[in-house]
């Protein structure tokens, strides 16, 4: 009786994968050609967004996009050479007759070289993003759920070209080898990674979207659009908010009142001011090509002048509250909490509160502050408005808490009981309503 194979084998797969794995951890060179050309990219997009910021700072907010760009490129990039590479390791051996008169399937052949080229990008391109982070504060992971689409888009694309090149190998010999080298630079133009597809000639758009990655840029360079949207109407609410504080007006009941409308509104609610990579910094650059093209986005720049006054105005409800208690701004023990530019995150990047703990020093009051999430911050690198000496949070005690002249609530994280806050604290500055349904005797909202 003559044994026959199973028709797919995960086994087979496996002993493919663990083949090239060897060859790749057995030589440093494979290793470090897998990380440098990223790296070198991040460097040199990164050190160009230093130099712009020295040149003109409204360009240099459009490094983060362009930053993004080279990161996603190199996926496609990488992920084309790990599909190909494991190929012609194969063709290089003269081991691809022998794996074809092995029990290996042709599918589960491409199967190993899409796993290498998996393994292939997370060891070159992963740590090049954090590396982004640490020297110049861009957060690729930032992106979210959109990540993960682009992700799949760029790989399912790498591979299917990867492929083609494997084809032409094939077909034409290894003669044929340059191409797998430099086949995704004709893709380089075409997927308009630098620039909006609207650049390319009329006649070339339609062949430009044919192209999966298109939308990867496209959707990336969208991500400044929605952020400008955004960025404007919290702007309209913190003007609201500001404008309710002089007429006594609680701006939460106005919003919550606005929002019972079953259509036409789009709830936007104030705050201390706005934070993170995308929101205070994708605005700057659309506005900056607006004026290359000779038009002024007054509403960009209204909304800008607006969100980075909140820190001012949230100092102000605290010399204000102070005042009510007799109290000066000079000596006054003030405690933040929270100070990431969002719930629940460690991020401090152009988070307001920086500014707020800034401004409230050169008052003379004695800044602490709590976060479960951050625990120290220094100002000369969290990328925001402000200077001093470095702080680190403070445990939430009983005796902290009382010992404060105010609290101030930047920062609404979910694992802070605000019942407690102002049940203790002799008077509270809340900018982000974290005190909705508790008592409001001594608290200063916008």
């Amino acid at each position: 009786m003559i044994a026959t194979s199973p028709s797919f084998s995960f086994a087979r797969i496996f002993a493919m994968v663990m083949r090239h794995w060897y060859l790749l951890r057995s030589s440093w060179p494979r290793l470090l050609e897998l990380v440098y050309w990223p790296l070198v990219q991040m460097l040199m997009w990164g050190f160009l967004q230093s130099f712009m910021a020295k040149q003109t700072g409204a360009l240099a907010m459009a490094a983060g996009t362009f930053l993004a760009a080279v990161l996603l490129w190199d996926i496609l990039f990488r992920g084309q050479l790990g599909f190909s590479f494991s190929f012609l390791e194969e063709m290089w051996s003269r081991n691809l007759a022998n794996l074809m008169i092995s029990p290996l399937r042709p599918i589960e052949f491409v199967l190993s070289m899409i796993a290498m080229s998996v393994i292939r990008l997370i060891i070159g391109v992963v740590p090049v993003t954090f590396l982004a982070m640490y020297f110049f504060g861009f957060n690729l992971w930032g992106l979210g759920i959109a990540l993960g689409v682009f992700f799949a888009n760029l790989l399912l694309t790498s591979w299917a070209i990867g492929l083609i090149c494997a084809g032409l190998v094939l077909r034409n010999g290894m003669g044929a080898e340059g191409l797998t080298w430099s086949i995704m630079f004709l893709f380089l133009p075409l997927t308009c990674v630098y620039y909006p597809v609207a650049t390319l000639p009329v006649w070339l758009q339609p062949v430009s979207w044919m192209l999966p990655p298109t939308a990867v840029f496209e959707g990336m360079r969208s991500l400044v659009l929605e952020n400008t949207f955004r960025a404007v109407n919290i702007g309209m609410a913190n003007e609201m908010a500001r404008l309710c504080y002089a007429l006594g007006i609680d701006t939460w009941e106005v919003i919550r009142a606005a929002a019972t409308k079953p259509f036409g509104f789009m709830p936007f609610y104030p705050g201390p001011g706005i934070g993170g990579h995308c929101i205070p910094l994708d605005p700057h650059y659309l506005s900056w090509k607006a004026r290359q093209h000779g038009f002024d986005s007054r509403f960009i720049g209204l909304a800008e002048e607006v969100n980075s006054r909140m820190p001012e105005h949230v100092v102000q409800l605290v010399s204000d509250g102070l005042n009510d208690a007799k109290k000066p701004m000079n000596g006054s023990r003030i405690l933040l909490l929270g100070v990431a530019y969002k719930k629940d995150i460690d991020d401090v990047r152009e988070s307001p509160a920086l500014s707020i703990i800034d401004r409230l020093r050169q008052k003379g009051c004695n800044v602490r502050y709590h976060d479960p999430y951050v625990a120290e911050i220094r100002f000369d690198d969290a990328h925001a408005e402000g200077s001093g000496e470095p702080l680190s949070s403070v445990n939430l005690t009983e005796d902290e808490i009382r010992g404060a002249d105010c609290v101030v609530i930047v920062t609404n994280h979910s694992d802070i009981d605000y019942a407690r806050v102002i049940e203790l604290a002799p008077l509270v500055v809340d900018t982000r309503n974290a005190l909705k349904g508790l008592p409001r005797e001594r608290v200063f909202g916008l």
